[in-house]
């Protein structure tokens, strides 16, 4: 299976990697388009793929092309290569907000595949949402299942607006995430911690917690319970937290990046 990428940047890079640690496919298989003098260097030498300036010397003997470009760049590059890819051919997307119609529409292909990964996947530890038309050959959903797999967790959806809402929560969660972990670690600091040791106990707490929660079938409130004791310290911080509208923020903030999300499809 001879796989070309249009874009070259971490999402693609954490495909790759996750392809080849797999031993999904040879490296040999791999051709990517990046404009990047400096980025196709790296990405030839790190991973021994091919790689080149134009794409559609990247495309050329392409079964699966991976569209991997800012949603701001796709039309242009639509344009460059449409005409150069044969009906046989089927297109996966991970760019954020475009549609299997807005895919289907710029390259007149049936065989459409698209997937909101966040990054995590660059540790093998992602979280993938995808679907795809009916037109896609079962051996590529089988496929697509694999390489998605090699980055961590994957869901296929029916609903495509499924991925807009996985594009604002969990490929744009980490973001949320680490935002989180930094104010913690910045309040132990605040406190007189030494930022190493704040961070210590801020990252084996996030860690700890996760763990207890995927292991249990308690909604995390009940956990949340759990530690908030009668007139503690627990529930006195909880108080401030929603006087300080944690809660509704964490909410309005997915909401918005959802909104974007769709914003983002309409430009196209």
């Amino acid at each position: 299976m001879n796989i070309s990428f249009i874009g070259g940047g971490i999402m693609a890079e954490a495909i790759i990697k996750g392809i080849l640690n797999s031993d999904v496919i040879a490296s040999s298989k791999i051709s990517i388009g990046e404009i990047s003098d400096e980025r196709r260097k790296y990405l030839e030498n790190t991973y021994k793929i091919k790689s080149y300036a134009d794409n559609l010397k990247a495309i050329e003997n392409a079964e699966i092309i991976i569209l991997s470009v800012k949603p701001q760049n796709f039309l242009e590059i639509s344009k460059n290569i449409s005409r150069n890819i044969p009906d046989s051919v089927t297109i996966i997307s991970i760019i954020a907000g475009l549609s299997l119609d807005d895919i289907r529409e710029a390259f007149d292909i049936k065989s459409i595949i698209r997937v909101m990964p966040n990054t995590p996947a660059q540790i093998g530890s992602g979280m993938s949402v995808w679907s795809s038309t009916n037109n896609v050959p079962k051996k590529i959903n089988d496929f697509t299942k694999d390489i998605l797999e090699s980055l961590g967790e994957q869901l296929w959806v029916k609903d495509e607006n499924y991925l807009n809402i996985a594009t604002a929560l969990s490929a744009s969660g980490p973001a949320y995430v680490f935002l989180f972990i930094s104010s913690l670690i910045d309040a132990g600091v605040y406190l007189g911690l030494q930022r190493d040791l704040s961070r210590k106990l801020v990252l084996q707490t996030v860690l700890g917690s996760c763990k207890m929660l995927i292991d249990s079938d308690d909604h995390p409130s009940d956990l949340v319970d759990r530690v908030a004791s009668p007139g503690g310290t627990t529930i006195e911080g909880l108080l401030a937290f929603e006087q300080g509208g944690g809660r509704a923020t964490i909410m309005e903030t997915v909401i918005a990046a959802y909104q974007k999300s769709l914003e983002l499809g309409k430009r196209n």
